[in-house]
């Protein structure tokens, strides 16, 4: 992490956060970009208003400081000259408690300026929202205005009006004031309609408004009974904002009623000094005891909240699948994403926070110190008393549950009780003994840096082990798949995580699938043995052995090498009768043990296409993993620390009231680089595919495109940069199901080839995925366990006409028994000795448990507890063929 990216993480990016809300609140409600920039730029100038009153407050001390010295230093500066005069005018200033230094609170008001500045630059200028969206005179947000023209010239107005009335404001303020002091200003407006003359128009309308708001304080200022006549004008304000939004608007029911309370308590806020100097007077008393809650209390509470969502939140996430968040676009190790989240986590709750607290007085410190000593209690016990399972968290910083708005009214009482509990006993010991409370919140806080940096190593350590080959880049061999014009061949295709339910909608909604796919049974009653990669596909490629029952059960053997074993079945027996063998995109593979025992091609093509396509397809726009994580890591802590009624709010059904990184109002069609690298990889397939007169092949792929969920464009389900159709059937509004209907698309493509080469009929083909998904869609009422409905279809030799269904009870572990059969005599596991053979007579057990590392399990076993077992058998669609296992 460069300087660079270190300061805009640690001061920046909290500025941009508070940007980004606001934008996604004032966008959903009047449901206008122009708007939303206006509502940003007032939400931004009520926010900063409280500095800008402590800056002038300090302004005003420095001038008056001044101009009470200056008639001595003029006279000082006069008399003498050099270093005498350097020696005397120190004397004076330090006998005046006065240091030079001082000068710099006169340009704290313009210093407040500068990150705000920049955060709204790096926020509005970049945000797709605005393209070709018109507001008033402005006709494109995201370009200059140019509406001033003359002739074939074109001028932007909009800076000049921004300039104007920052000059104006700058005249009014600085009425009386030294010249410096006014060139200071108006050279500080030329230098931003300089470096905002050519800037997108909705970037400058956004300081335009923030100019406009500045000369209407700047009036009140210099008005009497300016405070008065301010809360008028705000009230009149918020009123015509209510009418608008109760009667101008189509907007829910529930967001107008939280936003006319949410004004009313806006129209409080003025008399909250009054009142809190009031409260402060009542109980005197009781404020003195606690005047433990001082800058050490603060700081204590800050590194709590630091570690706990910089660290604790994010670490443990990465180390529950590290290799999934490894290797992604060129990054190797996951510790810089956490790295990233640590200093963003600093930024918002350490930087800030303490250089509010010394702005302020000290009654103020206090109160600021108490309140950052409760969100760090409330953090705490929300995380780990009050987790909730979520169900799996994708890459794309989806959940595949997600929060539910049905919270539990004993839930709610029970937290807020928890909560209440704790922070009443913590204040009833800082009244009684700030030694026993200082020490508890120092225990807590070194707890928090413990567990934080335990998951550091974690990570590191998993991530030293992690078996991943990373070859992205690597040129491709322009022949790979190989089948035999003469000879029976078997294709395995495993599609990660595709579900096997939604074969049925697909073809349905796309009949043209069935000339393609011609010949294929499809079982729909197939069932997986875990929700994980890991534990699902042993027994995909190796058969019933390799269950996670069947791994067990074999403790003397190394949970790798079983892994390698399964892997490595069908490539034993069928290079064993004089096949020829093409492995491509193994999972957990190892390459070089499996070439070197075998006679066979075995390659990682992920990511060799990427470049091409994307040149094929330039209206793809392309959003990368690594700033989804760089951008929301973050914002999953804010989620696990807030009370868990507020979490279905601000996880915004995957957007985390956020338009920065994936889906958001940004547009459904944003590609992740893993969805285009699989998508690039699918289309190659024919490329790699080449046919001749010699022995029988057998090939085995691996594509993730059904892994991630990704949007594309109805009818034809293709790339777009903003998808705004996504079809009108019962599934078609689940990103899911769109990338397993493009992952069929892709395979009828290839099969295609077969058919050209001529040996689609002699080749049996298995379509088959190691577990299901989480999906919101229900293809089948009634069912919920998606994730375990593994996809399972099967075009055996010479097999010909449309789509058959087979409800006979499968499993994934069948593959190996449908690729040998016929093909193989006899087959058995040459690595047991034992015979290939079904194991599902009485149903089958699955594992419950959701981690996906080998370091989460023994070096020999899988680490599944006794109530991490499902039963299921004959009917995976029945609830009553399922049962817990204890």
């Amino acid at each position: 992490m460069n300087i660079a990216v270190l300061l805009y993480n640690l001061l920046i990016f909290p500025l941009v956060m508070v940007i980004d809300l606001s934008y996604v609140v004032v966008e959903r409600i009047f449901r206008s970009q122009g708007i939303a920039v206006i509502g940003v730029g007032i939400v931004v100038s009520a926010l900063t208003l409280p500095l800008y009153i402590v800056a002038e407050k300090w302004q005003t001390i420095e001038r008056d400081k001044i101009k009470s010295l200056k008639p001595v230093v003029d006279v000082i500066k006069a008399v003498f000259s050099g270093d005498e005069q350097y020696m005397i005018l120190s004397t004076y200033y330090r006998q005046q408690r006065y240091h030079p230094v001082y000068a710099m609170r006169s340009t704290f008001g313009l210093l407040i300026q500068v990150p705000f500045f920049i955060a709204a630059y790096s926020y509005l200028s970049r945000l797709k929202l605005l393209e070709g969206e018109s507001f008033f005179l402005i006709s494109n947000l995201a370009a200059p205005d140019g509406l001033l023209r003359i002739g074939s010239l074109s001028f932007n107005a909009l800076p000049v009006l921004m300039t104007a009335l920052n000059i104006l404001a700058g005249f009014i303020y600085t009425r009386g004031f030294p010249l410096k002091d006014k060139v200071q200003l108006y050279g500080m407006a030329a230098v931003f309609l300089v470096l905002l003359y050519a800037s997108p128009s909705g970037l400058v309308l956004y300081w335009t408004v923030n100019n406009a708001i500045s000369l209407i304080k700047n009036i009140l200022l210099k008005i009497k009974f300016s405070r008065r006549a301010a809360y008028v004008l705000f009230a009149l304000a918020l009123v015509f904002i209510n009418y608008v939004v109760l009667f101008g608007i189509q907007v829910s029911r529930p967001k107008r009623v939280f936003f006319v309370f949410a004004s009313a308590f806006a129209l409080v806020l003025p008399f909250l000094p009054a009142l809190l100097k009031t409260l402060k007077t009542k109980v005197k008393k009781y404020y003195h005891d606690f005047s433990v809650f001082g800058f050490s209390v603060l700081l204590f509470s800050c590194i709590i909240l630091v570690f706990l969502a910089g660290l604790i939140i994010p670490g443990s996430t990465i180390a529950s699948s590290v290799e999934e968040f490894s290797f992604l676009e060129g990054r190797a190790s996951p510790l810089p994403f956490l790295a990233i989240t640590f200093v963003q986590a600093s930024g918002v709750f350490l930087v800030l926070p303490v250089c509010v607290y010394f702005l302020f007085a000290p009654v103020i410190r206090k109160g600021i110190s108490l309140c950052f000593f409760f969100f760090a209690i409330t953090a705490v016990i929300n995380y780990f008393l009050f987790p909730s399972d979520y169900g799996f968290l994708r890459l794309t910083m989806y959940f595949s549950q997600g929060p539910d708005y049905n919270i539990p009214p004993g839930q709610f009482f029970l937290n807020l009780l928890a909560v209440t509990a704790v922070f009443s006993v913590m204040l009833f010991i800082a009244r009684k003994n700030k030694f026993v409370f200082r020490t508890l919140l120092l225990v807590v806080m070194l707890a928090s840096c413990g567990l934080g940096l335990l998951n550091i190593y974690l990570i590191q350590r998993d991530f030293a082990s992690a078996a991943v080959v990373d070859r992205e880049g690597e040129a491709a061999p322009e022949h790979f798949f190989r089948f035999s014009k003469t000879d029976p061949n078997v294709l395995v295709i495993m599609m990660d995580k595709a579900v096997g339910a939604f074969a049925a909608p697909v073809f349905e909604e796309k009949p043209e699938l069935a000339e393609s796919l011609s010949g294929f049974t499809w079982y729909p009653n197939s069932v997986s043995y875990s929700t994980y990669t890991l534990l699902g596909a042993p027994p995909l490629f190796g058969g019933y052995e390799y269950t996670p029952r069947g791994i067990n059960a074999r403790p003397d053997v190394t949970l790798r090498d079983k892994y390698f074993e399964a892997e490595s079945l069908l490539v034993s027996l069928f290079t064993g009768a004089g096949y020829s063998a093409s492995l491509s995109d193994l999972p957990y593979s190892d390459l070089k043990r499996m070439t070197e025992r075998y006679d066979v091609k075995a390659d990682n093509f992920l990511g060799n296409f990427t470049a091409s396509w994307l040149e094929r397809h330039p209206q793809v726009s392309v959003v990368s993993i690594r700033d989804i994580l760089s951008n929301k890591l973050v914002r999953l802590s804010f989620f696990k620390i807030m009370p868990p009624f507020f979490r279905i709010y601000f996880y915004d059904e995957g957007d985390w009231l956020s338009l920065i990184g994936w889906k958001g109002a940004e547009g459904r069609g944003e590609l992740t680089l893993d969805t285009v690298d699989n998508l690039a990889l699918l289309d190659a397939y024919p490329a790699l595919t080449y046919a001749d007169e010699g022995r029988g092949g057998l090939n085995i792929a691996v594509n993730l495109l059904t892994h991630e969920s990704a949007w594309f464009q109805y009818p034809g389900y293709t790339e777009s940069s903003r998808v705004t159709d996504t079809g009108n059937g019962p599934c078609s509004d689940d990103p899911v199901y769109h990338v397993n209907m493009k992952g069929f698309l892709g395979l009828a493509k290839w099969f295609d080839k077969l058919k050209a080469e001529g040996v689609y009929d002699n080749t049996r083909i298995i379509i088959v995925s190691d577990h299901g998904d989480f999906i919101e869609s229900s293809p089948r009422e009634g069912f919920d366990k998606y994730q375990f409905n593994c996809l399972l279809m099967v075009k055996d030799f010479n097999a010909r006409g449309p789509l058959a269904a087979d409800n006979t009870f499968m499993t994934n572990a069948d593959t190996a028994l449908i690729a040998v059969e016929g093909v193989i005599p006899r087959p058995r596991n040459p690595f047991t000795g034992k015979e290939l053979k079904p194991d599902k007579a009485s149903g089958i057990d699955i594992c419950n448990m959701r981690l996906s590392d080998f370091n989460d399990h023994g070096a020999y076993t899988y680490r599944i507890p006794p109530d991490q077992w499902l039963h299921v058998r004959d009917d995976i669609f029945n609830p009553g063929s399922w049962k817990a296992e204890k």
